[in-house]
């Protein structure tokens, strides 16, 4: 599994909006700051592919300005790839 953080920057007169329509989305947690405007997340994913859909689903939302990472845990997956390739040698 992999853990992502990030910075969502959003239109700051619509937090109660943006905060719900957080709220809805599976695996995801999200952390107020006291910065008016933007909101820690944190995403779970299975592999990368379905964190990059996750990350642009919040980006698609009209009243996001933008996602920013700070930080990807993808340990497992490389561990995984490893594996794999140690059964193809």
């Amino acid at each position: 599994m992999l853990i992502a953080g990030a910075l969502v920057e959003y239109e700051e007169n619509l937090v109660k909006r943006v905060l719900n329509l957080l709220k809805n989305k599976e695996a995801l947690t999200f952390y107020e700051t006291e910065e008016t405007g933007k909101v820690v997340v944190v995403i779970e994913a299975q592999n990368t592919n379905i964190l990059e859909d996750k990350i642009k689903e919040i980006e698609d939302l009209d009243e996001v300005i933008g996602v920013f990472p700070s930080y990807i845990n993808y340990e497992e997956e490389v561990f995984k790839n490893n594996d794999e390739m140690s059964l193809l040698n």
